[in-house]
């Protein structure tokens, strides 16, 4: 069996402050069932919303400040302070979220509108590991309500597998393969199926999509390691 060391992307697609979406509530009482979770009030949505936007700012600003020091850097060694920085602003934002998340179910798109459930989505795939395994069941009732882009659930889910030592089912992930010291593809559940599942949740196809990493796929080896 190969050995690998995960390495997880960090999305950041869903933070930036785009289009707010509509934060309508008339679907609200059907999906609430489906979501597990009661409706919250106008005022925790307004609220949870100027949060949500709040945080999606911190965390792109520590992007932008860490890109701008890599291309100053021009290949040199960066500050790990930078870096820590930006694992510190994701780690209080997480935490910020799961209190809305713990208290107020998951950061529905009829409620809060398509950009604040975008920004919970991107919190949660930038957080710890265990964070993801915790939420699986309130993203995956979340999807099964169509109140989470599904691409981005993709990503949690891939990432909770991962972090219970199983093969991800998206192929969203790639690991360290300690033994050809190279970055890999992570191995993938049912890999023969990959590009079909990658279509329904909307992700693009595997190929293109690593190929902007620069890892080729599919390699001349299995990706699949059972």
């Amino acid at each position: 069996m190969m050995r690998y060391m995960i390495f997880l992307l960090i999305p950041v697609l869903f933070m930036s402050c785009g289009s707010e979406g509509g934060t309508s509530n008339n679907n609200g009482d059907s999906n609430n069932d489906r979501l597990k979770t009661p409706k919250p009030t106008q005022s925790i949505i307004n609220q949870y919303t100027a949060d949500l936007e709040e945080m999606a700012k911190q965390s792109r600003e520590q992007e932008l400040q860490i890109a701008d020091a890599v291309a100053k850097a021009d290949g040199e060694e960066i500050d790990y302070n930078i870096y820590a920085e930006q694992t510190r602003v994701d780690s209080v934002n997480m935490i910020k979220l799961s209190k809305m998340l713990d208290a107020n179910g998951w950061i529905a798109t009829t409620h809060y509108g398509e950009a604040a459930s975008n920004r919970a989505l991107a919190i949660l795939n930038k957080a710890s590991s265990n964070y993801q395994v915790y939420y699986l069941t309130m993203v995956t009732n979340a999807l099964s309500a169509g109140e989470i882009k599904p691409a981005g659930f993709a990503e949690v889910y891939d990432k909770a597998m991962i972090a219970q030592g199983k093969n991800q089912l998206y192929g969203t992930q790639m690991s360290f393969n300690e033994t050809e010291g190279i970055n890999k593809v992570h191995p993938i559940e049912d890999e023969a199926n990959i590009e079909q599942r990658r279509k329904v949740v909307g992700l693009p196809p595997m190929t293109a999509y690593w190929s902007n990493f620069g890892i080729v796929y599919p390699d001349n080896g299995s990706s699949t390691d059972h």
